[in-house]
């Protein structure tokens, strides 16, 4: 039988935590009761609430921290037989007050606030879900969109961790050295709560037994699935220690250069699909502009001293080429004075942070700060790396740059279809390639060539694409920004990941996917499509959602699994269905795969 006190002391130990300046400590409460209604997977708030209901509930407590709450606590519903996850979160919130004389106002009040992170129903595997859970409530998800997605600001500013086992390190470098290894496929968050709270000694990077690629590849991981923002110093501190590695002797250069390479045209790509102005609150949220700059600047330099590195690779060429259309397309955008959103102004973060005015996240015309002000960026480049980019534009002589031109990657999450509006979304994450032709035609005239180009290139239109959930991402998105663009295909990782959620037996020698180029999309009349590079059907299907959702390594599956309808041109007079994985193999497939999407938005 499941001893929920002893899993819950085991996962919520001190010992689990790297917390410097705070006092933990693990407490039992047999009978809490406390305000609690769930709405659309969102717990509401006291005051907007009547209900209660009695928890047996263990919790992490922190000094300083929420006087009367946990920091993270399991609490176990015994009529539901249910266990939640849940974190407390200092912010801001409008609460009514009289004024008096039959007046009712309101004001704005610092406050702890709770927030449910996951539900779980007891049964085999609860273990490692509610640790994930657990590591999710801390680090945040990948694209946070709702509150509960995003870190708790305590790992944004380096104040907490939590780790794979109870070893409880007493420095940053131990945090790395220590933890690294028994995090497996969670070592790039582990790389990244190191730089939040240490000063970037390079030499705790030697010190891990890494080897140069090995390092780049969590780099490479961390960057998929960070959240830039709060803005912080951890990522020029990460870009620092690279270059003393490579100063040392302990790096070759032509590594970081290729790294410097991946991270230009991965936000190209981002960053034409998801612009500033359209997605990021007019372009009040801009890390990704700063990181854009601060990587660019970084790969100047390295092109004036090393020509040779790019004189003869085109891929160096091409994010030469795409930063320079992004940070030209940005320059001079009024910008709130650090980057934020309306849901992360409610956050309170450190002193020393300052809190934007909300007029300066709606209106744009509130703004007093300018992206790039003063530095052209035409005016960067010096003489050899004009001739770069030069030679950089002669390459949209090949087809293949021509595409990159008007490259964006799309996200979707295709079996969140049972989830309301704005609910928290944690089913797998689903990356597309699109191409839009006007926007390459646009950055084509702004390098100033006189190509005629052929931008020609065979895709699925996005107007052939069904609807997204509203409140979540889709890859009807691309039609917000160009209605031309066309969707090339579902990008490797993305397709590794979604495989091994499910067992396809049922499908042994009628279709591959593995071996196949697809793209996963939504179809104008409902339901799911799998189709190839010319737009024909290879699978139609759908969720079967009766049973709602199940936690399978901390990715939300749909329990019932899927049911095929459609295999080629044969329409199926009764349905396959598609089980998720077994038992036995679920969670090895699924770490296997994501160990694997380092290329998941490449």
């Amino acid at each position: 039988m499941l001893d929920l006190h002893t899993l819950a002391a085991r996962l919520l130990s001190p010992r689990r935590f790297f917390a410097p300046g705070l006092t933990l400590s693990f407490r039992h409460d047999p009978a809490e009761r406390i305000p609690w209604e769930v709405f659309h997977g969102r717990l509401l708030d006291p005051a907007h609430t009547r209900r209660q209901h009695t928890f047996e509930t263990w919790g992490l407590h922190a000094i300083p921290g929420p006087p009367d709450e946990a920091l993270l606590s399991l609490k176990y519903d015994t009529l539901a037989n249910r266990l939640h996850v849940v974190r407390a979160v200092e912010g801001y919130a409008w609460e009514g007050f009289d004024a008096g004389g039959g007046v009712f106002e309101s004001r704005e009040r610092r406050k702890w606030i709770r927030e449910l992170i996951a539900t779980f129903d007891l049964g085999d595997g609860l273990e490692r879900e509610v640790e994930l859970a657990l590591w999710r409530a801390v680090v945040g998800s990948r694209l946070p969109l709702t509150p509960i997605e995003t870190p708790l600001p305590s790992f944004s500013f380096g104040h907490l961790v939590y780790g794979p086992d109870d070893f409880a390190p007493t420095s940053p470098d131990e945090l790395l050295s220590r933890w690294l290894a028994p995090a497996k496929s969670h070592g790039h968050r582990i790389l990244e709560a190191w730089l939040r709270a240490s000063t970037g000694d390079p030499s705790a990077l030697q010190a891990t037994g890494l080897s140069p690629e090995a390092l780049i590849g969590l780099v490479r991981r961390m960057f998929d699935d960070i959240s830039l923002s709060p803005w912080t110093p951890f990522v020029p501190r990460l870009l620092d220690a690279l270059d003393a590695l490579v100063e040392r002797g302990w790096m070759p250069l032509p590594l970081l250069v290729d790294f410097h390479s991946s991270l230009l045209r991965l936000l190209g790509r981002h960053l034409t699909a998801y612009d500033l102005v359209t997605f990021h609150h007019r372009g009040a949220n801009y890390p990704d502009a700063l990181l854009l700059d601060l990587v660019f600047r970084r790969y100047l330099a390295r092109i004036e001293q090393t020509p040779e590195l790019f004189e003869t690779n085109r891929l160096r060429r091409r994010a030469l080429r795409q930063a320079v259309v992004l940070r030209r397309r940005y320059e001079g955008h009024p910008v709130p004075e650090v980057p934020t959103s309306p849901g992360e102004r409610m956050r309170v973060y450190p002193e020393g942070m300052p809190r934007v005015s909300e007029e300066q996240i709606l209106q744009p015309a509130r703004r007093r700060v300018y992206l790039f002000h003063g530095e052209p960026t035409f005016d960067l480049l010096g003489p050899i790396a004009l001739r770069i980019l030069r030679q950089g534009v002669e390459d949209l002589h090949h087809r293949e740059e021509r595409q990159e031109l008007g490259a964006a990657v799309y996200l979707d999450r295709p079996l969140g279809g049972a989830k309301a509006t704005v609910e928290p979304d944690g089913t797998p994450l689903v990356a597309s390639l699109a191409f839009s032709a006007a926007i390459a035609e646009q950055r084509l005239r702004l390098l100033g060539s006189d190509l005629v180009a052929d931008f020609d290139i065979p895709g699925i239109p996005v107007a052939a694409i069904g609807p997204g959930r509203q409140g979540s991402v889709s890859l009807a998105d691309a039609g917000r920004v160009s209605a031309d663009f066309v969707f090339r295909h579902t990008l490797p990782g993305s397709r590794r990941e979604f495989l091994a959620a499910f067992d396809w037996a049922p499908l042994a020698g009628r279709v591959d996917l593995a071996s196949r180029t697809w793209l996963l999309a939504a179809g104008p009349q409902g339901g799911l499509r799998i189709l190839d590079r010319s737009g024909e059907t290879i699978l139609e299907f759908e969720a079967a959602y009766e049973e709602g959702y199940r936690s399978r390594g901390g990715v939300e599956i749909p329990r019932a699994g899927l049911r095929v309808t459609r295999i080629g041109e044969e329409r199926l007079a009764d349905t396959v269905r598609i089980r998720i994985v077994s038992e036995d193999s679920d969670e090895g497939r699924m770490r296997e795969a994501r160990s694997k999407t380092g290329d998941h938005f490449r």
